[in-house]
């Protein structure tokens, strides 16, 4: 699954499998200045803690 968010969406291979791993134990919101402001990705909302 991580690889498909590799391919599809151009995360990072690291990034993938934290996003991933953050779904699989329920996360609904994660913190990156590293991803798209407000992106959502399979119920969870990535959110830049610097805007």
């Amino acid at each position: 699954m991580a690889m498909h968010a590799v391919d599809e969406h151009q995360f990072s291979f690291w990034d993938a499998m934290i996003l991933e791993t953050a779904v699989q134990a329920g996360v609904t919101h994660m913190y990156s200045e590293d991803m798209q402001h407000k992106q959502t990705w399979k119920n969870m909302t990535i959110e830049n803690p610097f805007k």
